[in-house]
């Protein structure tokens, strides 16, 4: 087993930089050493929830390193009434969504809490219909009470000055990482490598990389040309 280290350019819209990493390994560190070998001082850590710990805080913040990390829900410290007693500090628009935010302090540092009406709808609505279902016996009335003020919210804690918009819309483009890895898995059909010592998988994974940048490179050519709603990405290549 790996875990393959991915950095994703949102202005260019290419993959620009992999490592390989032993399946085993789940120290910060090795991120950091990612990182300084990546060489961009710019670049943001968008961190997901299971990324979060205070240790791993005060890594980046080390390291001069710009952070986007999501909270877990259940992190001491968050106040989810902000949004029952209508004193959000303000607003924006995401997808055609209405968001929410308030901004909070944990450990002296900046966290957003963010809500999402529709989202809010949504997970209340699963959850109740949990409820009436007798296969979810962990579902009652009492939980739902507990839970109802953190439907539809997401905590994150961020470096510096990071305004709360900029810092949800970074934190979402993180899909495009995530996307990454589903390229390689399907379009590729990189899921599985053969190879039998360290060089000839070495060998394996630049051909994979070049091949996701000319991926991503033609879905960029797309994207400018208004062809999207045309053809996929996948398309285009077998045309």
């Amino acid at each position: 087993a790996i875990n393959l280290m991915m950095a994703f350019s949102t202005r260019q819209m290419l993959p620009v930089y992999y490592r390989i990493l032993p399946g085993n390994v789940k120290d910060i560190t090795d991120f950091l050493t990612s990182i300084d070998e990546f060489g961009d001082k710019s670049a943001t850590a968008i961190g997901d929830k299971g990324f979060y710990s205070k240790r791993n805080v005060e890594e980046l913040e080390r390291r001069n390193v710009n952070y986007i990390i999501a909270l877990r829900r259940s992190t001491s410290g968050l106040d989810y009434g902000v949004f029952n007693n209508h004193d959000s500090e303000g607003h924006f628009f995401y997808a055609g969504r209405l968001i929410k935010y308030s901004t909070q302090s944990i450990d002296g540092r900046r966290v957003y809490l963010y809500h999402d009406a529709k989202h809010a709808a949504e997970e209340e609505t699963d959850y109740l219909r949990r409820v009436d279902d007798e296969k979810y016996e962990q579902y009652t009335m009492e939980t739902y009470a507990r839970k109802a003020p953190q439907f539809g919210t997401i905590a994150m804690m961020v470096s510096g000055e990071m305004q709360a918009k900029q810092a949800f819309d970074n934190y979402k483009s993180r899909c495009e990482v995530e996307q990454e890895i589903d390229v390689l898995k399907t379009d590729l059909d990189a899921l599985t490598s053969y190879m039998q010592d360290n060089d000839r998988f070495e060998g394996w994974m630049f051909i994979n990389f070049i091949a996701l940048h000319i991926f991503y490179m033609i879905r960029r050519r797309l994207v400018e040309n208004n062809l999207t709603e045309k053809m996929s990405t996948r398309e285009a290549i077998r045309v």
